[in-house]
């Protein structure tokens, strides 16, 4: 019952979904057939420069990162994070240190 339950509510978003497209296409046809041809025309060509500046952005971007990828930061000159710091494994002194302060003072009381 569970999964017709599913496959039912599933199916039912989908139709939903098909009938908000059919009706806003609906809608731009009706407001398409408003204009007067001057109209039309004017909105398609601001549509195809405005298309055409997103794709030289686009462009633009995607060569810059490109760039970035090839010839940014080389990883082979950069700071070795790891060098000139101890390890808490070779070097125990700390450790040791601590340990003898809870011994001489008790772990719970001092």
């Amino acid at each position: 019952m569970g999964l017709k339950d599913f496959l039912h509510r599933k199916f039912a978003k989908d139709e939903e979904f098909k009938e908000m497209e059919r009706q806003l296409t609906m809608q731009k046809k009706l407001e398409a057939k408003q204009k007067n041809s001057n109209e039309r025309e004017l909105d398609r060509f601001e549509e195809e420069a405005r298309q055409k500046r997103i794709n030289e952005r686009l462009e633009q971007f995607r060569k810059e990162k490109k760039d970035e990828f090839f010839h940014g930061p080389n990883l082979m000159k950069q700071k070795n994070i790891f060098k000139g710091h101890t390890s808490v494994l070779t070097n125990n002194k700390k450790l040791l240190q601590l340990n003898n302060k809870i011994k001489a003072h008790g772990m719970f009381f001092k």
